[in-house]
């Protein structure tokens, strides 16, 4: 029983292996960028409370 489990689990691996490694079946990944600047946690809110960002809309 415990070999079978093992030959289970190497043909499962060999199986993802396979797939993973072509790139027709996963394709490329590019990195995500943000359309706007990022907000300093010590900056002034956007909303124009004129609190700090995290007293703010950064508690959310």
């Amino acid at each position: 029983m415990i070999d079978d489990n093992k030959e289970f689990i190497t043909q499962q691996f060999e199986i993802n292996e396979t797939c993973c490694s072509k790139s027709s079946c996963c394709g490329t990944k590019s990195p995500i960028k943000r359309s706007t600047r990022k907000i300093g946690r010590n900056e002034r809110c956007p909303c124009g409370s004129e609190r700090k960002f995290k007293k703010c809309c950064g508690l959310k």
